[in-house]
């Protein structure tokens, strides 16, 4: 009996190493965003759970769903993502101009052309789009009053696939009328589920059972103890701050180089490469 336990702990751990393994993959578009810390567990989402479709209800900037289209490619994943918003803001995000929409489209088309599609639509009528049971990995960010979040979850519950997986945003915040924490505790218990702490908060819904659903077993392990439970929450913390602090690094980065006058960028490249060719990365300090 003794070996079987330690057989069983052994595979909950190499489990939930895997799943970890892109943890600290670079952000590679941070657009404005209060989603950004989730990241991380995005792309340890996508590569382990491997969707074969991907729905965003309320993409505003597109943080999250462009970090969705970075995992399709970089995981050669055989994912079709749909981003659906009216782009028009509400009580909570705000009401915007067209250059938000304008914003997102360039940079899905200069960034990830040919990787899934848009519909500017109202939630409720995007809905007609889609089959029972044809989404793998449905987001819910949209308006986050309870009664706008219910009717999203009630609307799209019936798209998810048996083994599919729900996210919903914001389950931490409890002002301005928010009310995704209220919808939120009525519906964790009736799957297995996790819902982090940081970044305002993000409850993660999976549905099936551990034999058919690889994310299952993931979120067992973790809800076994208040220490798993609060480890895993502050890994992701964590990770999502460090990629978050790199990536807006490297956009101050550039945004220095597009201002520098030619010559001198010329001369700093010059510097970087000379360097390289001294001091090799083998023997550099780390």
């Amino acid at each position: 009996m003794d070996m079987i336990s330690r057989s069983s702990e052994s595979a909950e751990t190499l489990r939930l190493l895997q799943f970890l393994e892109p943890a600290g993959t670079r952000i590679e578009t941070l657009t404005l965003t209060s989603w950004g810390g989730h990241i991380p567990f995005m792309f340890c989402l996508m590569n382990y759970f491997r969707p074969r479709t991907f729905l965003e209800l309320g993409t505003h900037y597109g943080a999250s769903f462009f970090a969705v289209c970075q995992a399709i490619r970089e995981f050669g994943l055989n994912c079709s993502p749909t981003a659906v918003d009216l782009w028009a803001g509400d009580e909570h995000a705000g009401k915007y101009g067209e250059n938000v929409y304008a914003s997102f489209r360039r940079i899905h088309q200069d960034k990830y052309h040919g990787i899934g599609c848009v519909l500017r639509k109202d939630f409720n009528e995007a809905a007609a789009d889609f089959d029972n049971q044809s989404l793998d990995l449905i987001h819910i960010d949209g308006l986050h009053t309870y009664e706008a979040v219910k009717n999203d979850y009630e609307t799209w519950l019936p798209k998810v696939s048996p083994n599919g997986i729900m996210l919903f945003h914001d389950t931490h915040v409890r002002e301005r009328g928010f009310g995704v924490w209220k919808l939120w505790d009525e519906i964790k218990d009736d799957y297995v589920s996790f819902n982090f702490s940081h970044t305002h908060g993000l409850g993660v819904l999976a549905l099936g059972s551990a034999d058919s659903n690889p994310v299952i077993p993931i979120l067992q392990t973790v809800n076994d103890s208040d220490i798993a439970r609060n480890s895993f929450d502050h890994f992701f913390r964590l990770a999502g701050e460090r990629a978050v602090s790199e990536a807006i690094s490297q956009i101050k980065l550039q945004a220095i180089r597009e201002r520098l006058p030619a010559p001198l960028l010329r001369l700093f490249r010059r510097s970087k490469a000379i360097r390289r060719k001294i001091f090799p990365a083998s023997t550099r300090a780390h």
